[in-house]
């Protein structure tokens, strides 16, 4: 068995998703993965390469970079995984996150509002990821014709109070509504903290969106934030299989792949029916958490209002759409969130989507795609 040896500094959310990428390629082609978090050992690069003697290493750390430059891997074939392309030398194996693309989803969210302003949170250190997302959002913001800002001051992630209150005196001298992106959720929880010390109030005078769709912090922020889902699963994923094409088959072919992103997920802080309907604002919320877990239409309907008719049209009035179409894409979405994943079996898919029947997901599906469900994995793959 052929050993990987995946190198970070620190682990985080969207670490979590790489490694389950990596772990998903390591399990179809033979290797072993062994994790070394950088910030949590004594122990140097070096002694790992010489215990582990691995065939093959993925190095995903920004911050640690000039300690894992390519002398370090004289005779081990690497990728380095969303490290920033400024600092990597021609020749070497990457991977990286399509920031621009990810910049792309957010403004055409905002885009929805017609804000008068927009502005873009980069975040505290000068990486490549954060430029890129800050050039393509700003360039197609200011098309638009309306003002479109990047806030300049400096700020640490070890400061919170600090970023909260620079964020604020930024934020409240901008046209109201203004669209704000984020560059990760990280920044984008700290906006939303700073948005009340300027007597912001979200989604009403600002619009937020992010990137990574971290769930611990989208999830567990109020309003919870809308994001933009990186396939960081993928990004992992293939790098194992760079991996394996240069150890197993002797490529001396160059790779430098860019994945893009999945999905936007959208949530409380992008959704201006708060404002315009709270009780319609919130049975959204409710489908988007529950709808995979056998809710109901008429659960919903009655926390909006106890006469359904009622109910029924002040939703329609508000989304254009019935509760049970909401409860049906949502299942849908999440159905094919799934099928995007190589591992995953077909059949209980039903079941974990919410679904009442395995027969009726596939009835439903191939009317709205045209297609069985492995027809769309095989296109899709």
């Amino acid at each position: 068995m052929k050993n990987l040896l995946f190198i970070t500094d620190v682990k985080v959310d969207t670490i979590e998703q790489k490694l389950s990428g990596v772990y998903a390629g390591a399990e179809a082609f033979g290797w072993a993965v062994h994790e070394v978090e950088l910030r949590n050992t004594t122990r140097t690069v070096d002694d790992f390469i010489d215990f582990w003697k691995p065939d093959g290493c993925i190095v995903d750390c920004d911050t640690e970079l000039n300690r894992l430059a390519p002398a370090k891997f004289p005779h081990v074939a690497f990728v380095y995984l969303d490290v920033d392309e400024r600092l990597t030398p021609p020749g070497v194996h990457t991977v990286r996150n399509d920031s621009r693309a990810c910049a792309q989803i957010a403004f055409r969210e905002l885009l929805r509002i017609k804000p008068a302003s927009y502005a873009y949170i980069p975040w505290c250190d000068p990486l490549d990821w954060s430029l890129t997302r800050e050039e393509a959002f700003l360039q197609l913001a200011r098309a638009t014709g309306r003002p479109a800002e990047s806030f300049r001051g400096k700020w640490s992630i070890r400061d919170s109070m600090s970023a909260q209150a620079a964020f604020a005196a930024f934020l409240a001298k901008l046209p109201r509504p203004c669209a704000v992106m984020a560059a990760n959720d990280e920044v984008a929880s700290l906006v939303l903290k700073a948005c009340p010390l300027a007597d912001l109030a979200v989604p009403g005078d600002v619009t937020l969106v992010a990137v990574d769709n971290s769930v611990r912090l989208c999830e567990n922020a109020r309003p919870t934030i809308s994001s933009v889902q990186a396939d960081f699963f993928e990004g992992g994923r293939a790098a194992v299989q760079i991996l394996e094409k240069v150890v197993c088959s002797g490529t001396k072919r160059h790779f430098r792949l860019v994945y893009p992103p999945t999905d936007f997920v959208r949530r409380q802080s992008s959704r201006r029916l708060a404002c315009e309907d709270p009780a319609v604002e919130a049975a959204l919320e409710r489908i988007r958490r529950e709808a995979c877990s056998g809710l109901k239409a008429i659960d919903v309907l009655t926390d909006i209002c106890p006469m359904r008719r009622s109910a029924e049209r002040r939703f329609l009035r508000a989304t254009g759409s019935s509760v049970l179409k909401e409860i049906l894409n949502r299942r849908f979405e999440a159905v094919i969130e799934l099928l995007k994943k190589p591992n995953q079996a077909i059949g209980p898919i039903a079941n974990l989507c919410g679904w009442e029947s395995e027969n009726y997901l596939k009835r439903y599906f191939r009317k709205r795609t045209g297609l069985t469900m492995r027809e769309w994995r095989e296109r899709n793959a």
